[in-house]
């Protein structure tokens, strides 16, 4: 069993590129942990698992991680995925309330990924093409109602 923050991040990155259920457990146990490297690891464990618990645990970890590294990750983890209806409104009252821009940039490319499935979020994207009070934030809106 893996006890220091870099055992734990080798086994969780392990466990992970076997995109097995079997990561779903100790993924949950690492984006409970203290170190922000652990949590990376664990969101990366759960990329390419194909099952609603790991995206609950991804979804959790995009909205509520406390770093914007975390958060960042588990959106990215998030953009290869289809997302129902209420994960999406979900990342979508993000937005707003998102402080990091790094996040924020994140949450465009998954939102406008998104919006293919989900045409109101198409309406998103152009509010916050013309809102946000970042110009590359901004810009990524644009782009993402563009495509």
């Amino acid at each position: 069993e893996a006890r220091s923050p870099d055992e734990r991040s080798f086994a969780l990155t392990a466990l992970g590129n076997a995109a097995s259920e079997r990561a779903v457990e100790p993924a949950r146990d690492g984006l409970r942990s203290e170190h922000v490297t652990v949590r990376q690891s664990a969101v990366q464990a759960l990329r390419e698992v194909p099952s609603a618990d790991a995206e609950a645990l991804l979804l959790a970890a995009a909205l509520e991680d406390v770093s914007s590294v975390v958060r960042v990750e588990a959106l990215g983890a998030l953009a290869g995925r289809y997302l129902e209806a209420g994960s999406v409104q979900r990342l979508v009252a993000r937005l707003d309330a998102e402080p990091a821009e790094d996040a924020r940039l994140a949450l465009v490319g998954v939102l406008g990924g998104e919006a293919a499935h989900h045409g109101w979020v198409i309406d998103e994207l152009r509010r916050v093409a013309r809102e946000d009070r970042v110009v590359a934030v901004r810009s990524a809106a644009a782009s993402a109602v563009m495509r």
